[in-house]
């Protein structure tokens, strides 16, 4: 997901808001030990360092997975990209989900827009856009349903103004999913990431991470935040369009297919608020880091 042209976007304006509050809030939040050599340490978090919740956030620049969320009840998100070598925020290219039972489901992004879902069940989801702009995303999607290997096209129109109180409310009603209503706040003041010094090692690199924190935080919130619109929404035209047409698809099959991506987007945007941790991931336990086959 390029964040380069963040300011002159809608999403740029939530990010920014979210930053602020991150960094109002970071004083109190990440506090490191043996940042470099091992793991990351958290005032205020629940668990050890072999095994953390909160947000994570990899310390090393050249791994592919760039951090994510962990919660005590077993639901897990991590995001994959690069670090922008000139010190640019992240280029967050796909995320990953796991649930309590280690099912796993992935999504790939293009120009900030899902482009490629796989739930857990293996059903697929391919995105076309043919207009985007601040206020609206109009395209078709591709659907693949694996339960019955049941194929549809359909046609979608995304208003991205929407209360975030009626994107919950609609999130209820389709899936029986409680998410979050919170809209995000508006600010029209821009943020982005230190420059390291000029001829900077990898290690003052990691240095600037460490300040990168909460634009980090606000990153995977953008991300968590146009996921649920996007995906709520889609949802809708899904159901909408089954009803009329008949199709030979359940509305179990569609909820089945969307929801990991909604309750992945709504873990996201509570990245902000969650306790965190800067961790090379390569020191963490076998198994605590995923990366969906979509995402590999």
């Amino acid at each position: 997901m390029r964040f380069r042209l963040l300011p002159y976007t809608i999403g740029g304006q939530w990010v920014t808001a979210i930053t602020i509050v991150c960094l109002i809030i970071a004083p109190f939040g990440c506090q490191t030990a043996d940042l470099f050599t091992g793991l990351g340490t958290l005032v205020g978090s629940s668990s050890n360092s072999n095994d953390p919740y909160g947000l994570l956030i990899n310390s090393d620049p050249d791994s592919g997975v760039l951090g994510g969320v962990r919660l005590p009840d077993g639901w897990s998100v991590f995001v994959y990209g690069t670090f922008e070598s000139d010190t640019s925020p992240p280029d967050i290219t796909g995320a990953g989900i796991r649930d309590p039972n280690g099912q796993e489901a992935g999504i790939t992004f293009e120009n900030g827009r899902p482009k490629h879902a796989e739930a857990f069940d293996g059903s697929t989801a391919d995105f076309t856009y043919e207009q985007a702009d601040l206020e609206r995303l109009k395209g078709y999607v591709d659907l693949y349903f694996a339960e019955t290997g049941a194929t549809e096209r359909i046609e979608f129109d995304i208003d991205l103004t929407q209360a975030a109180a009626d994107i919950a409310q609609a999130a209820a009603q389709l899936a029986g999913l409680t998410i979050s209503d919170q809209d995000p706040p508006a600010n029209n003041t821009a943020s982005k990431r230190p420059a390291a010094p000029a001829g900077a090692d990898k290690l003052a690199r990691k240095t600037v991470t460490v300040v990168f924190v909460p634009v980090f935080a606000a990153a995977l919130a953008l991300v968590g935040y146009t996921m649920v619109w996007v995906m709520v929404q889609v949802m809708s035209a899904v159901m909408i369009a089954m009803t009329a047409a008949l199709v030979a698809v359940t509305h179990a099959m569609v909820i089945a297919m969307f929801s990991p991506f909604i309750i992945m987007g709504d873990i996201l945007r509570l990245a902000v608020v969650k306790p965190r941790h800067l961790i090379r991931f390569s020191a963490l336990p076998p198994g605590i880091v995923f990366r969906p086959r979509c995402c590999r």
